[in-house]
């Protein structure tokens, strides 16, 4: 049975720089840099908060503004609590908009 998907759209994401760092930084899962991408859940429309490490990222354009990207982290929502989640994306460095699609939804211990 294949994991449920969760949609969110990025409504303020962290600068390009940060999202390479944290590609780069860190060999180990506690050194590694998270960036925050504060967003909407699109069934919902509530906000919530992901704190991810990139551990993948790809250029959509030439002009270097539109990133495809791939990662781990938490989600934070109200009344949810913390959600341990895998996630793929497409965001613009430009506008600091774009969308997540997040899987695993899994209790914080």
């Amino acid at each position: 049975m294949p994991e449920e998907i969760t949609k969110f759209k990025i409504s303020d994401g962290p600068p390009l720089m940060d999202l390479m760092f944290s590609l780069f930084y860190g060999r180990e899962e506690k050194t590694r840099h998270v960036v925050i991408f504060h967003t909407i859940h699109e069934y919902y429309g509530l906000p919530a908060n992901l704190q991810i490490v990139i551990d993948t990222i790809s250029r959509k354009d030439p002009g270097g503004t539109q990133w495809d990207f791939g990662g781990h982290g938490f989600c934070y929502m109200r009344d949810s609590g913390v959600k341990k989640i895998n996630v793929t994306g497409s965001f613009s460095t430009e506008t600091q908009k774009g969308s997540i699609e997040a899987t695993g939804f899994g209790k914080q211990d």
